[in-house]
């Protein structure tokens, strides 16, 4: 897997050359990048083309291509289909996953995302209010049928931004919490579908309306992630009104980080992957044991 992040802003033409992504800026300067480095496109300009070439040997190098709207958030990725080698039997092993299997991975996903909350408070201060979140993931149940996870979102919350803050009020805040969401969101989603599984069949997310509930569960122990990240730069009065670049670059730096997965560094891209890995291992097993979520911290 690559690891180079490619993202664009301005104008700009994309074409296969020589087997490299070609990129031709409207200046007239060309760059050239080995499709073997790249990990992630992002196109977050409205006036860059595509070669239907290139997108054909992105999606088979399983490259992640995100196209922005006119607000520069993302809105749509481009996944790898059929890499994998027996794509059939995977797909129907997840349509027939029991609900016993699905609540019991579901509560490790909740538990681990409390954990990694935790992690952020005690990163950053708040010993108390992360002590709660440690003692509140231990009492998460199957299926989170105690809806622990609103309860730590609630104390979480207001302990980073004070009890006025809420999630979808238009702010910074939230438009670089969303950005960084968004980016990891689409991460997962491509590593789901290169594993094999269909990324709008989830364990605990049903909007029949949402192509990537799958996605939406695999992600919540990552949050912490860009939430300590936006606290930081909040912190730091880098947070503009409207996202610059510099935040954004910022934030995609994230995918580049080198954390502590099941008992080993790894780069988060490869982190995302092997958790995708790890509920295929536990679908065919039919042990939810078998799944290895991620904790921040």
């Amino acid at each position: 897997m690559g690891w180079q992040v490619l993202h664009l802003s301005q104008q700009a033409h994309l074409s296969l050359k020589q087997g490299q992504c070609a990129v031709e800026f409207a200046a007239g300067d060309t760059i050239s990048i080995p499709l073997d480095n790249l990990s992630v496109v992002i196109l977050e300009s409205l006036q860059i083309t595509l070669s239907s070439a290139l997108l054909q040997k992105l999606a088979s190098n399983g490259i992640g291509v995100f196209v922005c709207n006119e607000t520069h958030t993302p809105t749509g990725v481009l996944l790898p289909f059929m890499q994998h080698f027996s794509v059939a039997k995977m797909a129907f092993q997840q349509i027939s996953w029991s609900l016993p299997f699905r609540n019991r991975v579901w509560q490790q996903i909740v538990k681990n995302k409390i954990r990694g909350q935790s992690a952020v408070l005690r990163k950053i201060g708040f010993a108390e209010q992360a002590e709660k979140l440690k003692l509140l993931s231990t009492y998460v149940q199957s299926a989170d049928s105690t809806n622990r996870e609103g309860q730590a979102a609630a104390l979480y919350w207001r302990a980073l931004y004070g009890p006025d803050f809420t999630r979808d009020a238009p702010s910074s805040l939230n438009a670089a919490l969303n950005y960084g969401y968004a980016i990891l969101r689409g991460i997962i989603a491509r590593d789901i579908a290169a594993i094999g599984f269909i990324p709008c069949f989830g364990l605990h997310h049903n909007n029949q309306l949402n192509a990537f509930n799958l996605a939406d569960d695999l992600i919540e122990p990552f949050r912490p992630l860009v939430d300590n990240l936006v606290y930081q730069l909040h912190q730091s009065n880098c947070l503009p009104e409207e996202l610059t670049p510099d935040v954004k670059a910022e934030l995609l730096s994230i995918l580049t980080w080198d954390l502590s997965y099941n008992h080993q560094q790894k780069n988060l891209l490869t982190i995302t992957l092997d958790v995708c890995r790890s509920l295929a291992t536990a679908v065919e097993a039919k042990d939810p044991k078998r799944f290895l979520p991620f904790t921040y911290g």
